[in-house]
């Protein structure tokens, strides 16, 4: 375009050009099968918070980022869980920010299997902690402290690779995102619901 711009040639030569088609990544999600050997699988993983992000993600279909920002605060007594807050990349590491649009704030409700075992995980954080006060509002998959530290997402990327090369799975964290609507909707599961529990803006996108 600054050639043309400056008379050093008449036309444009990339007008003549024919852009490369754009290849749709092929939305992978795990086999039902699958999905229960991971869960197994999951809770004998080290490190230990690996097994809670990964059974976090195949059941309520949150991101990466936001699993890492969940607080204890975030896990309601009626069963629910809620997305308020993400991790992301920043200067120097990473930096708690606001999920990624609007339609990501949200509330999911957990299976009793899940509920249940964050809660047995709360109970015996509060027991060993009861002595340190004040205790504040530790990560869940972070330090069990006041000035909690998180679970680097990055960290988790890496240490969910692993673990899928070790136990022969061929997918990503985010797939684990995949699984969870491609359950849902399986299961028969209107996709409206589906889409608020996973954020998207728009049913199409889902």
């Amino acid at each position: 375009k600054w050639a043309v711009a400056q008379d050093l040639i008449a036309k444009n030569p990339c007008d003549f050009c024919k852009p490369p088609k754009r290849v749709k990544t092929p939305i992978n999600a795990l086999s039902r099968e699958e999905r229960t050997r991971m869960l197994r699988l999951a809770m004998q993983a080290e490190p230990q918070p690996l097994g809670f992000a990964v059974e976090i993600a195949l059941t309520t279909g949150m991101r990466r980022g936001e699993v890492c920002a969940l607080r204890w605060s975030d896990v309601s007594d009626d069963g629910t869980i809620t997305v308020s807050h993400a991790l992301g990349n920043g200067d120097g590491g990473f930096d708690v920010k606001e999920p990624k649009t609007s339609s990501s704030l949200r509330t999911i409700p957990l299976t009793r299997r899940t509920f249940d075992m964050l809660r047995l995980v709360r109970t015996a954080v509060r027991i060993a902690n009861e002595f340190a006060l004040p205790f504040g509002d530790p990560y869940i998959l972070g330090t069990q402290e006041e000035k909690s530290r998180p679970y680097n997402p990055t960290q988790l990327g890496k240490d969910f690779s692993a673990f899928c090369k070790m136990n022969d799975f061929k997918c990503t964290f985010h797939d684990l995102r995949h699984t969870f609507a491609t359950m849902m909707i399986a299961g028969g599961c209107d996709v409206r619901t589906v889409a608020s529990y996973l954020g998207h803006a728009s049913v199409s996108m889902t």
